[in-house]
């Protein structure tokens, strides 16, 4: 089997635990009906649940034996393949030997060694999947069709991982300026793009990583799809599907849930308002908009240095915030603070 095969498109599969949704994820990808071959890239990132088995099953029962090619080194177990169902989906299965998210190790060059062939790139993460068997046809058809179009992005259905009900996302206005969507982006949940939804262009993809290399390197921004919307909307323009074409699960332990509240969600939330930040000011936008997400930001500040008091921010604080920080941080108050912060608001410390 040519491991270079000409595929048009790429999916980035990142998984870690999600042993229970990964195989409805896979099966989402197969279902695609295309009339160009595309590769699936599952990067399991060393699951301490039972995944690797459940990749494992999948692989020895889906797949022609004939088409299996095996790889190891010493991080990862490669495994690449056709599935019997649908010859235009090969799938690249890399199984990390080791966690690269606990010693901040980038799992990007798993997926880019990948992308040669590509001409666009599709998200989709091992616990959401993909409910229309004709999404990613319908938005290459689109990027074919406008040019300076450099990513679209779907309807989608929630699914809170605790119960079966779903719940429709809220259609966005399509007819908003760039510089209006980038406005709204920022803002949150005023433009909601759905990372499962996407499909970039590959080369505005990388232009869009490359423009705003600092903000995907700092490891202040615990997040890498905004950066992703705000770069291609630098050079281009997004469009929205209506159709819903993919289901996001919600999950409780993860640290963007709102149910979470763990230090780890105040760390996170943090991290959304100093980037936020990072692009109002290199994007110059109103001085309005920059006061409105600083107030937000020195609460968030406020509190996850009551946790952790030797956290320095990466936006830079103004002298009255830096002398209230300074007071909250003396050990007695910090400890009073961090006492009713845990007990009255149920704050987790994980």
């Amino acid at each position: 089997m040519n491991t270079r095969m000409n595929y048009r498109l790429a999916i980035h599969c990142p998984t870690f635990n999600h042993a229970p949704y990964i195989r409805q994820c896979l099966d989402g990808f197969v279902a695609q009906k295309t009339n160009f071959p595309f590769a699936a890239i599952v990067v399991d990132d060393a699951s301490t649940d039972n995944e690797k088995e459940v990749l494992w099953d999948y692989i020895n029962n889906e797949f022609d034996s004939a088409t299996i090619i095996e790889q190891e080194t010493e991080d990862y177990v490669r495994v690449i393949g056709t599935h019997k169902a649908n010859q235009d989906c090969t799938f690249i299965f890399i199984l990390l030997k080791y966690n690269h998210y606990s010693i901040k190790k980038n799992k990007s060059p798993y997926f880019k060694e990948w992308e040669d062939e590509a001409q666009y790139i599709a998200l989709c993460e091992g616990d959401d999947y993909w409910t229309d068997p004709l999404k990613l046809q319908k938005q290459v058809d689109i990027l074919e069709q406008h040019k300076k179009i450099t990513m679209i992005h779907s309807g989608f259905k929630y699914l809170d991982d605790n119960s079966t009900s779903f719940r429709n996302s809220s259609p966005v206005n399509s007819n908003l300026s760039i510089f209006e969507k980038i406005y709204n982006i920022l803002d949150y949940n005023k433009y909601r793009i759905q990372t499962c939804t996407v499909v970039a262009r590959a080369d505005c993809w990388n232009k869009a990583i490359e423009i705003n290399r600092e903000a995907f390197n700092t490891h202040y921004f615990l997040m890498g799809d905004t950066q992703l919307w705000i770069g291609l909307l630098e050079i281009g323009d997004i469009y929205y599907l209506p159709d819903i074409t993919s289901v996001y699960r919600i999950n409780s332990n993860s640290a963007t849930s709102r149910n979470n509240n763990s230090v780890r969600k105040l760390r996170f939330d943090l991290s959304c308002s100093e980037m936020r930040l990072f692009f109002i000011d290199k994007l110059k936008l109103s001085d309005a908009f920059k006061k409105e997400i600083e107030n937000v930001f020195y609460h968030q500040l406020l509190k996850y240095k009551i946790f952790n008091p030797d956290y320095i921010p990466y936006h830079k604080i103004d002298k009255k915030h830096a002398l209230i920080i300074k007071l909250t941080n003396l050990p007695v108050i910090r400890k009073i603070l961090k006492s009713y912060l845990t007990n009255k608001k149920g704050i987790k410390e994980f």
